[in-house]
């Protein structure tokens, strides 16, 4: 089967189940999260890639909230106590939502549709928002970060034997 082929192939499948359970179109799923499905079962390509989008802000403030890495550390530093809240409140409702995505995998296909549905409307209205505030301030802060001194490293007067 050739790419287009496979293309056509997603958009039959997706029309069935945008007609069946009144979904959004395709195309503003893709447009919207910056991706092309090329593959059937195309609700299995969208529970996908909203886990791994999902997901990687998971691990990101986890690392902010529960610093482990010196990178970690730093980042801790550019989040007062409120953000921190505001961060860790997000945190729980992203966990949430990979639950139920991940639990779409053995559900019903109109179980599916929906997490998507649900999903995509959290996306837009409130994760990309979020995200998009988030992610400008750390690059701001890092790059005041990389501009700062690095410390001096201090003379050693001798050594352990004297």
């Amino acid at each position: 089967m050739t790419s287009k082929e496979e293309r056509q192939e997603v958009e039959k499948e997706y029309g069935e189940f945008k007609n069946k359970y009144q979904m959004p179109a395709l195309e503003e799923i893709e447009k919207e999260l910056c991706i092309r499905i090329i593959h059937t079962p195309v609700l299995t390509s969208l529970v996908n890639v909203f886990r791994e989008i999902l997901g990687g802000s998971v691990s990101h403030f986890e690392a902010i909230i529960a610093p482990a890495r010196m990178a970690d550390m730093i980042e801790t530093k550019f989040h007062d106590e409120k953000e921190k809240k505001e961060m860790f409140k997000m945190y729980k409702i992203l966990l949430a939502i990979l639950h139920e995505i991940s639990a779409a995998f053995y559900a019903t296909e109109k179980d599916r549709a929906e997490v998507i549905k649900k999903t995509f409307e959290f996306y837009k209205k409130e994760y990309k928002p979020y995200s998009y505030q988030f992610l400008q301030k750390q690059g701001i802060l890092w790059r005041q970060e990389a501009e700062k001194e690095p410390p001096k490293p201090q003379t050693q007067q001798g050594n352990y034997f004297g």
